[in-house]
């Protein structure tokens, strides 16, 4: 076995990429240092490529979806194909917590062996007598791109010119993009900015929740159509709870029935009951409060079990560490209401990717 191959965790690989499928929120903790090529098994490196695409188009990053986004494997067809081993890894998950450490294993395997291929160069070119100027400076090159973590083998005589390639203009013009999955027609898509705006008692929640719905089935809203059912978090803290039943009676009355999970509301008012239900879950408090942030900081993970497309929040608990990690974490666009004056406006415009009007004119 070679120095090279000697480093290689496989094991680690396979608790890593099973933690992603059992639980997203890991590739969110990994994907900013961990890239494919950081995995000794090609195989694995192209199982977390395509879980990044999954994800990158808003879905659910599962054996399921990650099975149809890569195809056959020739080299798992012996063992059963990709299902079969996309299966065998979510059982070897380790938990959430753990991923993190996985990955900088994985990655500083993979600076041992990038080491290694340095300490090989520098060795043949100084066998064959080359001269060097040829062999110390790409060498030096390498260590310090290596030790920026930006993983740009300078060994390569032609890897600038692919980075270049690669930048070009063109190639982005070329680059060849799945369309963004129209949520509710050209209305909504999982980067859209929204504006609502209307009097006071004129139906705006009303209306949200019929959209909601509508995108929570999958059968879109009005004239609008959603090319696949999408899921919503409501966390409200205004409407008592006989008018929360009320409504979400109406919404299935005249829509059907919504697949669970799809569409879930978190209540102010029935918060005490929530706790009583699930020990440890906590009350939430306005969510202008440091209780409050905390209650939401606390439970961010509901938004990686409920995947919803955005999150709404109360303006006046503008600017929150929360929201700001859901969407920064998650990529879910953030909704704020209601605005009713200028400074409402500014600080949206601040801290919001769109807003609910309520007596103000534009």
């Amino acid at each position: 076995m070679s120095a090279a191959q000697a480093h290689a965790d496989i094991e680690a690989e396979h608790g890593l990429l099973g933690a992603i499928l059992v639980n997203n929120v890991a590739y969110h903790r990994v994907a900013g240092f961990v890239r494919q090529e950081h995995f000794a098994n090609a195989v694995h490196g192209r199982i977390y490529a395509a879980i990044g695409k999954v994800i990158r188009e808003g879905a659910p990053a599962d054996p399921v979806t990650v099975n149809h986004a890569l195809g056959d494997e020739p080299l798992l067809v012996p063992i059963g194909g990709t299902a079969v081993y996309l299966g065998k890894l979510a059982k070897a998950a380790v938990t959430v917590i753990n991923a993190e450490h996985y990955a900088k294993l994985i990655v500083e395997d993979w600076q041992r062996r990038v080491l290694f291929d340095i300490g090989k160069h520098i060795s043949d070119k100084a066998i064959a007598g080359a001269p060097l100027g040829e062999i110390m400076p790409p060498a030096l090159a390498a260590l310090r791109e290596l030790g920026d973590g930006t993983g740009l083998n300078q060994l390569d005589p032609d890897a600038g010119a692919r980075l270049i390639e690669a930048l070009d203009i063109n190639t982005w013009s070329a680059l060849d993009l799945p369309p963004e999955p129209k949520l509710l027609g050209d209305l909504l898509t999982p980067t859209s900015r929204v504006f609502l705006v209307g009097r006071t008692g004129l139906g705006k929640t009303l209306l949200l929740q019929g959209a909601c719905a509508g995108m929570a089935r999958g059968t879109g809203f009005c004239h609008w159509i959603s090319e696949r059912p999408s899921r919503w978090l409501v966390i409200d803290g205004e409407m008592p709870t006989v008018l929360t039943k009320q409504r979400s009676e109406d919404v299935i009355r005249r829509g059907g029935p919504i697949p669970p999970g799809n569409l879930t509301v978190y209540s102010l008012d029935r918060a005490e009951e929530f706790e009583r239900m699930f020990p440890g879950l906590g009350m939430l408090a306005p969510l202008n409060t440091e209780d409050g942030q905390r209650f939401i900081m606390r439970h961010l993970l509901i938004a990686a079990i409920a995947r919803p497309n955005f999150i709404a929040y109360d303006i006046r608990a503008l600017p929150a560490l929360a929201p700001m990690l859901a969407r920064s974490l998650f990529g879910l666009p953030l909704l704020t209401w209601t605005v009713r004056n200028e400074a409402d406006r500014a600080r949206a415009a601040k801290h919001a990717d769109a807003m609910i009007f309520d007596g103000i004119e534009l």
